[in-house]
C-alpha cells in the first residue's frame, strides 16, 4: 500500500470518528444492570434514589435517581456481585443483596416498593435471573468461581473453551485449534482485556495468558451483533481481574510426577522386536504462579497483577524417551484501573509472554542441528471510560501486541552453517536445516458509544454506533542454514540445493462501521437490529533484500491493493418472552459474518523469492542441473471474492428452578466463496484406471495437454455448511454445587482447502500455508466432498462440582465425542502428468475414527489459616479413564508401511498435585 493511500485511509477514519463519536472494535468487557421500580399497583415510581455497590466496582458506591417511567439503569459495569438500595420517602426501603452481573449480560431487577408508616428497611436475598430476555443469540459463560472449580488444564485456557457446546477438537485435550459451529479454526476470534490475539497471519490465538488472571470468560458466536467482525466461527472474550480495596493474593504450586503418569499405550515398545510403540514419558513438569491485587488509593486506583512459570520436560508418544523435548512459559500481567472522577475511568494493562521449546539429539539429529523455537508476545491496552449519563456512556480503547520470534540452533549450531543429510543412515548433521526469523504485529483503536432512548420510535432503544482501525502485519525471513543443504549418500555428496534466504509477509488494513439497536418493542419483545461495513486492504510490503540472513541494503518490490474488499453485514434477531415471568424466552437470529483476508493464503513465496538451484556431483565438482524459478507464483486471481457465511439460529430457553436453566438451539449455516486452487490452462479427459495398491478400478482426470497455469480463486462447487442441534442445562453456581451440561448433534460438511489434509493443523485451518495448493489437479478432488476433518456427529460434555462439608470440593469435566472421517489413499499410475497422482480412494466419511472419552476429576480440601488467608491442596486425575482412542495416523497412503499406525493418543492418566495459598 502506498503512504498517500494510508494517510487518505487514517484521514477517511478520523473524518468518520468526528462524525459518529465513535471508534469501535467488537467486545465488550462489561455488563449492565437495570430494571423498573413500582408501587404495589404496578405504578412506576420516578425519583427513587439507587445505590449499588460491589467489591468489583471501582469508585465506591454508585447511585442514580429513577426517571419518569421508574427506570434505572446502570451501564459498563465490571463482573462481580452486587448489592443494591432502593430508597424513596414514604416507602420501605429495599436493599437487595446477590445480584449477579455478568459479562456482556444484561441483569433485570424490578423491584416493587410499599408504602411505610415509619422508615423500615427489608433486605431481599433472591437468584438473579440465569436467561437474558434480551439476547437472541447463544452466549456461554465460565465465571471466576467456575474456573477455579473444575479441573482444567494450567498450561493454557483452551480446555474451558472447548468445553463449551458445538466445538469439536482433533484430540480432545488442550487443543488450540477447535471448530465452533462447522467453521474452520482461523476462524475464531480471541480477545483478553479487549486486545484481538487473533494472529493475523494464520487466524489462531497468538496468546496463551495464564488463568490465573481471569475474572470471567465469555463465548459466544451464533446470533452475535453488528459489533462483531472478522470472525465467522466463535468469539472467545476473556476479562481479567482488577484487585479491590482490600488487598487479596495468591500463591500457587502445581505438580505433575513420572511415578504417578500412567499408560495408555495401546501397543508398547519392545525393544527385542523393534516392534511397538514408546509411551509417553514424563520427566519433569510444574507450574508456580503468585498473584497480588489491591488498592493504590482506595476506591480511586487499584492494581492486579500475576508471575506465572511453567515447565514442561516430557517425550509424546511415538518418541524415543532417551530424548525429551523442554518447553517453558514465563509470564507476567500487571493491570492498573484508576477512578479519575465519577464518570471518568482509566485502565492500564501489559502482559509479557515468553516461551521456548526444544527438542533433543538423537541418534539421527545431531546437536548442531537440533533447533529451539522462542516465542515472545508483549500486549498492551489502554482504554478511558466515560459515563457520560445512567444512558449513555462513551469508551475509548487502544491496544495490541507486537511478538518477534525465531527458530535457531539449540545447541550450538549456527545457522550460517549448511545442514547435511545423509539418505543412507537418516542421520542429519553438521548445521540446521531452516533457521527463521518472525515477527506478528496488530495494533487497533477501539471505542463505543452506547446510548439508550426510552418512547422513542415505538419502544426503547439501545443504539450502539462505532468504526474502527485494525492493522495486522506478518513479516518472515528464513532458510537453508549458509543458504545450502547438502543430500549426502553413504557418506559421499550426492545432491546440493542452493537456495538464498527468503523474506515474505504481509499486511491487513480494516476499516469498519457498525450500528446496532437493541429495541424493546414491549415488556416480552426485543428485536435486535445491526448492519456492519468492512473495508480490508491486504498488500505486501517491499521488504529488505537478504542474502544469508542479512539484510543487503536493497529493498525489493511490493504488491500494493492485492485484496480489496468491501462488503456489508446485515444481523437480526429477536428474542420473545413466552411467559410474563421472565423466565421462558424464545430466540432467533439471522446474520452475515465475512472472513478475515488471512496472511498466509497469499504470502507465499512473495515477489522477491530468490530462484533455487540445484546440483549434482560428477565424482570431482558440483554441476548444475536445473533452476527451479520462484519469481513466479502471484497466481491469485484479481477478483477473488471475500468468503463468508449465512448463519441461522432458533432457540428456547426456560429458566426451570433458581439458578438453573434449559436451553435448546438449531443452527444452520452456509459458507460460500471459499478459496481454493484450480488450474485454468490444463486440458484433462476422464479416464479409467485400476490402482495398484486395491485393485480396484477408478475414473479419474488424465492431463492431455494445455499449460499448468493454477491460481487461487473461489472455485465453484466449493463451500461448507453446518447444522446442528444443541441442548444445554446449565446450574449457576450456589447452594454449593455447579453444573453445565451438554448434548450436540451436528453435521459439517463441504468442500475447502483442508478437506485432504492430513497435518495437525492443516486438518483444521483451510489456509493455503497448510494445505498446500489443493485443487490444481482436479483428482484431488475426487470424494473430497463430504464431512469436514473435525466433523464429529455426537458430542456429550458435563462439568460438575459439589462443596461437601469440611471445605471439600469434588468436581468432574466428562467429554464424549464421536469419531471425526479418516482418510484413505491410493495411487493411480500409467497418466500423463509429471507427477505423482494420488486420489482418496472411498467416499469422505465412510469410516471414521473410535469416539473418544476423557474424564477429568478434582478433589480439594480447603484450611481456614488465619482471618482471610485460606490454603487449597488439590489433587486433579487427567484422563481417569485412561483412554486410548487414536485421533491420527501416521500416514494415509494405502501402500505405506505407517498406514493406520498411530500417531496421535490422549495424553496418559495423570495426577496432578496443586497448593495454593490464599488471602
Amino acid at each position: 500500500m502506498s503512504k498517500a493511500k494510508i494517510l487518505k485511509g487514517l484521514a477517511l477514519s478520523t473524518v468518520l470518528f468526528l462524525l459518529t463519536l465513535s471508534l469501535t472494535y467488537g467486545q465488550r468487557l462489561t455488563g449492565r444492570l437495570m430494571g423498573t421500580v413500582t408501587d404495589e399497583n404496578g405504578l412506576p415510581l420516578p425519583g427513587v434514589s439507587v445505590e449499588i455497590s460491589s467489591p468489583s466496582l471501582l469508585g465506591g458506591v454508585h447511585s442514580q435517581v429513577t426517571g419518569a417511567n421508574g427506570e434505572y439503569r446502570f451501564l459498563n459495569l465490571p463482573p462481580g456481585t452486587y448489592k443494591a438500595v432502593f430508597k424513596l420517602k414514604g416507602f420501605q426501603t429495599i436493599e437487595r443483596a446477590d445480584i449477579i452481573v455478568s459479562l456482556n449480560m444484561t441483569t433485570v431487577e424490578n423491584i416493587t416498593l410499599k408504602l411505610a408508616a415509619l422508615e423500615e428497611s427489608i433486605t431481599v436475598t433472591a437468584a438473579s435471573p440465569v436467561v437474558d430476555v434480551t439476547k437472541s443469540g447463544i452466549s456461554t459463560t465460565y465465571s471466576k468461581v467456575q474456573l477455579e472449580k473444575l479441573p482444567f488444564n494450567r498450561n493454557t485456557y483452551f480446555d474451558i473453551v472447548n468445553q463449551t457446546a458445538g466445538f469439536t477438537t482433533s484430540h480432545g485435550e488442550n487443543s488450540s485449534r477447535f471448530m465452533a459451529y462447522g467453521s474452520n479454526s482461523e476462524e475464531n476470534a480471541m480477545y483478553v482485556e479487549g486486545v484481538d490475539l487473533s494472529n493475523p497471519e494464520i487466524g489462531t490465538a497468538w496468546s496463551w495468558p495464564v488463568p490465573d488472571m481471569f475474572e470471567e470468560v465469555e463465548i459466544t458466536g451464533i446470533g452475535a451483533g453488528a459489533e462483531y467482525g472478522n470472525f465467522a466461527g466463535a468469539v472467545v472474550n476473556i476479562v481479567t481481574k482488577s484487585g479491590g480495596n482490600s488487598f487479596t493474593g495468591s500463591a500457587s504450586y502445581y505438580g505433575q510426577y513420572k511415578k504417578l503418569t500412567g499408560d495408555n499405550n495401546p501397543q508398547p515398545y519392545n525393544p527385542t522386536t523393534g516392534e511397538g510403540y514408546y509411551s509417553f514419558n514424563r520427566v519433569q513438569w510444574y507450574d508456580y504462579s503468585f498473584t497480588l491485587g489491591g488498592p493504590i488509593l482506595e476506591d480511586r486506583i487499584w492494581f492486579f497483577a500475576v508471575y506465572n512459570n511453567t515447565l514442561d520436560k516430557a517425550s509424546d508418544f511415538g518418541d524415543d524417551p532417551n530424548y525429551p523435548y523442554k518447553s517453558t512459559h514465563n509470564e507476567q500481567f500487571i493491570k492498573v484501573s484508576t477512578q479519575l472522577s465519577k464518570a471518568h475511568k482509566l485502565v492500564l494493562m501489559y502482559n509479557r509472554q515468553k516461551d521456548y521449546d526444544t527438542g533433543a539429539p538423537d541418534p539421527y539429529n545431531m546437536p548442531e542441528t537440533v533447533m529451539a523455537e522462542t516465542d515472545l508476545v508483549h500486549i498492551w491496552t489502554a482504554m478511558w471510560t466515560w459515563v457520560i449519563s445512567k444512558d449513555s456512556f462513551f469508551e475509548l480503547k487502544y491496544s495490541g501486541y507486537y511478538s518477534p520470534n525465531d527458530y535457531q540452533p539449540a545447541f550450538g549450531g549456527s545457522i550460517y552453517t549448511p545442514a547435511h543429510y545423509d539418505g543412507a543412515t537418516g542421520i542429519t548433521s553438521n548445521g540446521p536445516v531452516w533457521p527463521w526469523f518472525y515477527k506478528v504485529t496488530r495494533n487497533q483503536a477501539n471505542a463505543t458509544l452506547t446510548h439508550f432512548a426510552d418512547d422513542f420510535l415505538a419502544g426503547d432503544h439501545e443504539f450502539k454506533i462505532g468504526i474502527q482501525f485494525n492493522r495486522g502485519t506478518s513479516d518472515t525471513y528464513g532458510g537453508y542454514g549458509g543458504g545450502k543443504f547438502y543430500y549426502d549418500y553413504g557418506g559421499e555428496p550426492y545432491l546440493l540445493y542452493e537456495w538464498d534466504t527468503n523474506r515474505y509477509g504481509g499486511t491487513v488494513v480494516n476499516i469498519g462501521g457498525f450500528v446496532d439497536d437493541s429495541w424493546k418493542v414491549s415488556n416480552r419483545l426485543t428485536i435486535n437490529l445491526g448492519l456492519r461495513f468492512d473495508h480490508h486492504n491486504a498488500f505486501i510490503p517491499a521488504f529488505p533484500l537478504m542474502h544469508n540472513f542479512k539484510e543487503t541494503g536493497e529493498k525489493g518490490v511490493g504488491i500494493d491493493d492485492l485484496i480489496v474488499w468491501n462488503s456489508f453485514s446485515p444481523r437480526i434477531g429477536l428474542a420473545f418472552q413466552l411467559t410474563s415471568d421472565q423466565k421462558t424466552l424464545f430466540k432467533a437470529s439471522y446474520g452475515r459474518y465475512y472472513v478475515y483476508p488471512y496472511i498466509a493464503n497469499w504470502e507465499w513465496p512473495g515477489p522477491n523469492a530468490p530462484d533455487k538451484y540445484i546440483y549434482y556431483w560428477d565424482g570431482s565438482s558440483w554441476q548444475l542441473w536445473y533452476v527451479l524459478p520462484t519469481e513466479a507464483g502471484y497466481t491469485m486471481d484479481p477478483n477473488i471474492k471475500n468468503p463468508y457465511y449465512d448463519q441461522f439460529s432458533v432457540g428456547l430457553e426456560r429458566q426451570l428452578t433458581t439458578n438453573l436453566a434449559l436451553m435448546a438451539t438449531f443452527i444452520y449455516k452456509n459458507g460460500k466463496d471459499v478459496f481454493g486452487y484450480e488450474d485454468r490452462g490444463g486440458k484433462y479427459e476422464l479416464v479409467t484406471r485400476v490402482s495398484p495398491d486395491n485393485g480396484q478400478s477408478y475414473q479419474v482426470w488424465n492431463w492431455v495437454g494445455g499449460e499448468f497455469d493454477y491460481w487461487l480463486t473461489n472455485p465453484k462447487g466449493w463451500g461448507q455448511t453446518y447444522k446442528g442441534l444443541i441442548l444445554e442445562l446449565n446450574k449457576r453456581y450456589a447452594n454449593n454445587w455447579l453444573m453445565n451440561a451438554s448434548v450436540t448433534w451436528s453435521k459439517a460438511e463441504g468442500l475447502n482447502l483442508s478437506s485432504l489434509a492430513t497435518g495437525g493443523y492443516g486438518m483444521s485451518q483451510s489456509l493455503v500455508w497448510y494445505t498446500g495448493q489443493f485443487g490444481t489437479d482436479p483428482n484431488q478432488l475426487i470424494n473430497a466432498k463430504g464431512p469436514l476433518n473435525l466433523d464429529k456427529r455426537w458430542l456429550v460434555k458435563l462439568s460438575l462440582g459439589y462443596n461437601f462439608p469440611f471445605d471439600i470440593l469434588v468436581s468432574a469435566n466428562y467429554l464424549f465425542q464421536s469419531g471425526r472421517p479418516t482418510l484413505k489413499f491410493v495411487r493411480i499410475r500409467d497418466l500423463n502428468q509429471p507427477y505423482s497422482v494420488r486420489i482418496q480412494a472411498e467416499p469422505k466419511g465412510k469410516e471414521r475414527f473410535d469416539s473418544q472419552h476423557l474424564l477429568n476429576l478434582r478433589i480439594e480440601k480447603s484450611f481456614n489459616l488465619y482471618k482471610t488467608a485460606r490454603l487449597g491442596i488439590a489433587g486433579d486425575i487427567f484422563n481417569v479413564l485412561n483412554d486410548d482412542t487414536i485421533t491420527r495416523w501416521r500416514s494415509y497412503n494405502v501402500w505405506s508401511a505407517s498406514y493406520k499406525k498411530p500417531m496421535w493418543i490422549p495424553y496418559p492418566r495423570r495426577f496432578q498435585l496443586g497448593l495454593k495459598l490464599q488471602f
